[in-house]
């Protein structure tokens, strides 16, 4: 006869094994980490398992570390639910192999959280709206007036003055993609983001 206890912690052990799994690559190794991981924790048990990659750099590399990670889980029997490269465009000297690394990952089924010019202008978007056009460094300096504890030296941030904004920058994320209806390049899209539909997803698969 099975007992009480050990049916509990076969419930428990169920409703972790039906976790979501979210591989995460970024391109900073503080600012987006910090973000995330500030997500993880708000979400908690109930949330997806979010897991950041190692790697850190320019895109293509993020997109190429991402699918071996991916490959290599799924090999082991431990497949990703979703995989995600976070990474910026910059301004106003964009990546040079930006374009190059949008085409693999969408050729390998790789979802991408971009921002251009940078990850600060969704970091921005949770304490205000932003139409105009900004550089990477006009962007941080932006972020750093806001008095958030951001330091575009150090990256770091108060990551507590955030925590009940997404939705709003989701939503302010929403209205710079209704400003790009036509199919311009990614790289005139500024400012723009696409963050907040990571955001979107990791509260869904919460929620789910």
């Amino acid at each position: 006869m099975v007992s009480k206890k050990q049916k509990a912690l076969q419930r428990s052990t169920g409703r972790l094994e039906q976790r979501q799994r979210f591989l995460i690559y970024v391109e900073g190794d503080v600012s987006e980490s910090l973000y995330l991981k500030g997500v993880r924790r708000d979400l908690g048990r109930a949330g997806p398992n979010i897991e950041i990659g190692g790697t850190h750099g320019e895109p293509l590399g993020l997109v190429r570390a991402a699918i071996a990670q991916r490959e290599r889980e799924r090999r082991e029997g431990n497949p990703f639910s979703q995989v995600w490269c976070v990474f910026d465009v910059e301004a106003p000297q964009p990546h040079g192999a930006l374009d190059e690394a949008v085409t693999l990952a969408g050729r390998n089924r790789i979802r991408c959280g971009i921002s251009n010019p940078c990850f600060e202008l969704w970091l921005i978007l949770h304490l205000r709206e932003q139409y105009g056009w900004l550089t990477t460094d006009q962007a941080c300096d932006q972020l750093m007036s806001l008095a958030c504890g951001y330091d575009k030296h150090g990256k770091r941030f108060d990551y507590d003055l955030f925590r009940e904004h997404g939705e709003t920058a989701s939503d302010r994320a929403d209205a710079l993609h209704g400003r790009f209806t036509d199919p311009i390049a990614l790289r005139e899209r500024n400012p723009w983001t696409s963050v907040h539909q990571l955001f979107r997803e990791l509260r869904q698969a919460c929620a789910a």
